[in-house]
């Protein structure tokens, strides 16, 4: 597979809800990176009394940033010790951020060795050499960058299909790569004990769907929403518009999942948006949730969580329309769809 920039990930899926701030607060602190600070939030939850999901949530975070990993004995030798080179750096590189360009260096040179490369090599050659390693073993890699880590999503299984997914603005026929069956499911879900993981990705071409991470399947509304409707945005957007940021491609996703989500759907992924918050532009996701978040509560006058699932849906509809406008009055894309896509013929909603 064509390794390419991660910075268009879907942030997140949802595993589980959380009972307490304390906890939501410790997830969106590893998803941003944070790692000491997600630690003196899991010490907060660990404290008795124990026993509770919280707890146990914040002792197996703890222990994830704290303890060297070990080796996975059931997977492939060679896939098993790719995996183990990238869960070592995760584990230094989440509490230790001044030395994360050293850990890189480590994980780069400890790939090069495993792919059998000898001289030197930037880190795009050094993966490309191990993704066709595992290629020829059966497996299917993903690497490349999901600030502020370097990534491995890694599987043993994929299909393939179209979907019509409605935007707010077209509709569309979207080819969809399904994959299954994670030796890896990259560094989001290894932080966050699998409660949290990247559910999907979209290039020029297709989107790619984490299934995992879908409790209900394709007829989900999480899968429906969540992956197809945010990656096809991204798809969209990609095509009409050149120049777009990694965070402004989140921020108008975002906008369009909320617009297809259910009420379910809605308050859980708003929930994480507004505890992944950023102000740092780098992090695409987190920075994006805050702009979200700010231009909802703004447009609405009020808390989008405390928002009936109507108004949320029209505002979030308003608000991308009003992007694109903004976008074609400076000239940055065409007010008319691009060949590529495959438009339907008749329009959404």
């Amino acid at each position: 597979m064509k390794k390419i920039c991660l910075l268009a990930l879907l942030a997140v899926a949802s595993a589980a809800a959380h009972s307490s701030s304390t906890a939501e607060a410790m997830e969106g602190a590893l998803l941003r990176g944070a790692g000491t600070e997600a630690l003196q939030l899991a010490a907060k939850l660990a404290a008795p009394p124990p026993g509770n999901e919280d707890s146990k949530y914040a002792e197996c975070v703890g222990a994830r940033l704290r303890t060297p990993p070990a080796i996975q004995a059931s997977v492939d030798p060679f896939a098993a010790q790719v995996a183990l080179a990238y869960q070592r750096y995760w584990q230094k590189s989440f509490p230790a951020a001044a030395n994360r360009k050293a850990n890189e260096d480590t994980l780069q040179a400890t790939l090069a060795k495993l792919a059998g490369l000898s001289g030197k090599h930037d880190f795009g050659d050094v993966e490309a050499a191990i993704t066709e390693k595992l290629q020829a073993r059966g497996f299917f890699a993903l690497t490349g960058l999901t600030p502020p880590f370097r990534e491995l999503m890694l599987w043993r299984k994929q299909t393939e299909r179209d979907f019509t997914v409605a935007l707010p603005e077209q509709e569309y026929t979207a080819h969809v790569v399904m994959l299954d069956d994670f030796v890896s499911l990259g560094w989001a879900a290894w932080a966050t004990c699998e409660h949290r993981a990247n559910g999907g990705w979209a290039t020029e071409t297709a989107l790619y769907a984490v299934m995992p991470r879908y409790a209900g399947g394709i007829d989900g509304n999480e899968f429906r929403s969540v992956l197809l409707t945010h990656e096809t945005q991204h798809f969209a957007d990609k095509n009409r518009f050149k120049s777009l940021k990694p965070w402004e491609l989140e921020y108008r996703a975002k906008l369009a999942e909320l617009w297809a989500a259910d009420e379910s759907v809605a308050r859980d992924r708003l929930g994480k948006f507004i505890s992944s918050q950023s102000e740092d532009e780098a992090l695409a996701h987190p920075y994006a949730d805050r702009k979200l978040i700010s231009a909802l509560t703004q447009t609405l006058g009020r808390s989008p969580q405390q928002t009936p699932l109507a108004e949320l849906h029209h505002a979030a509809e308003v608000l991308l329309r009003q992007d694109t406008e903004q976008r074609i009055a400076r000239g940055e894309g065409s007010a008319a769809k691009e060949e590529s896509l495959k438009v339907s013929a008749s329009p959404a909603h």
